[in-house]
């Protein structure tokens, strides 16, 4: 019944026991999925290195100049996400990275910017925000079919390094 095992968070590298937990799940067989924010590049190194997981998704929160911003952050420095992502592409393992699209967030030269970091990877994935109605903050939306559509048309042209440019099947997530 079960293929394999997903650990995500809130962010799972903090945890001091991930890397046994890993070895156990490995040993029973399993493929293990990864998913992380990319802020501590040497513990997914050690991850990475050990053979411990099959496949890494990583959030691209924004473009590097609105990090800060995008994570509540003041003087957030992005260089552990750009070494994760180093990581990742010199890397064996498959991954992907995402970026969650909020209204109030994201603009279309972000996302531009977020296409120049990113050019060459792999898989490229934009979600769109929804409200859990569980939030710490309050008064961020995501963006209308329609807008996201747009930005579609918008990205195609910077995004076209990254591998696929086709459509996911649900609405809310487009793969490039």
């Amino acid at each position: 019944v079960l293929d394999g095992v997903c650990v995500t968070g809130g962010e799972p590298l903090l945890q001091p026991g991930l890397p046994r937990f890993l070895e156990r799940v490995k040993e029973e067989g399993y493929a293990v999925k990864l998913d992380t924010n990319g802020c501590y590049p040497q513990r997914l190194k050690g991850i990475l290195d050990a053979g411990l997981v099959d496949y890494v998704a990583m959030d691209v929160k924004n473009a590097p100049a609105r990090y800060a911003e995008t994570v509540g952050i003041p003087g957030f420095n992005p260089a552990p996400v750009e070494e994760s992502i180093r990581l990742l592409r010199k890397s064996t393992v498959d991954y992907e990275f995402r970026t969650t699209l909020v209204r109030e967030l994201h603009r279309p030269e972000d996302l531009d910017d977020i296409a120049v970091w990113l050019e060459g990877a792999p898989k490229y994935f934009l979600q769109n925000f929804v409200d859990s109605g569980n939030l710490i903050g309050r008064g961020y939306h995501g963006f209308s079919p329609e807008e996201l559509a747009t930005l579609d048309r918008l990205q195609k042209k910077m995004l076209r390094n990254l591998s696929a440019l086709t459509q996911n099947h649900s609405k809310d997530c487009i793969l490039y």
